[in-house]
């Protein structure tokens, strides 16, 4: 009976010491990095404004659509052709679609200076314009530290009708300027202003 008491506190004994070893093997949990796109407000030189007495334009940019697999907090990555990855402890600050539509937005803006341009609707007035833009595919490549895509891009009459004006395609190849979900961002923030330069040349050759 004694015997097999004392195997009894020595198998207890070694059960606490190896609960204790793994609670201080196991550590602090890492924090969270919260990623943001750069701001690109202001990133380029607004052409000369219109003459005050012509009436404004307005150009309403609808929510830029982005592929499913990247509408998540977590910053996700092409790892391979058919895996996708995540940045490990990284979340982007807020939605990415809803990010990317307000940066966009805003830096088309600072590039079509004779229009009044919005995002989603315009408030103000019924737009002229209407913008829509879609990332059929937007991929940053991990081992290659680059961001590629093609977005498709279409303009259409403000009026019910919603005629269209223009409708074209853009390839998406950016290199990342550092490694990291931030370098990732930063690439991602680059393509948004390359982006918004081609679509502004595209929208001021309209009549």
């Amino acid at each position: 009976m004694h015997a097999s008491a004392a195997r009894a506190r020595r198998a207890m004994q070694a059960t606490l010491c190896a609960a204790l070893l793994l609670t201080g093997c196991a550590g602090p949990e890492p924090r969270a990095t919260l990623i943001t796109l750069p701001s690109l407000a202001g990133t380029a030189a607004s052409p000369a404004a219109e003459v005050a007495s012509a009436p404004a334009r307005w150009l309403a940019v609808r929510r830029v659509q982005l592929p499913e697999y990247l509408q998540a907090r977590r910053v996700r990555f092409r790892a391979d052709a058919s895996t996708v990855g995540e940045w490990p402890h990284a979340f982007w600050a807020e939605r990415l679609e809803v990010a990317v539509s307000r940066e966009f937005t805003a830096a088309l803006a600072q590039r079509l200076g004779a229009w009044q341009v919005c995002e989603g609707t315009c408030a103000s007035a019924p737009p002229h314009m209407v913008l829509l833009v879609e990332f059929s595919t937007l991929d940053f490549r991990r081992d290659r530290g680059r961001l590629t895509g093609s977005a498709r891009l279409l303009a259409t009459t403000g009026d019910a009708q919603a005629r269209v004006l223009l409708a074209w395609q853009e390839a998406i190849d950016e290199p990342a300027p550092r490694e990291g979900p931030q370098g990732q961002a930063e690439a991602l923030g680059a393509a948004l202003q390359r982006l918004a330069d081609a679509a502004a040349r595209r929208l001021a050759s309209l009549p």
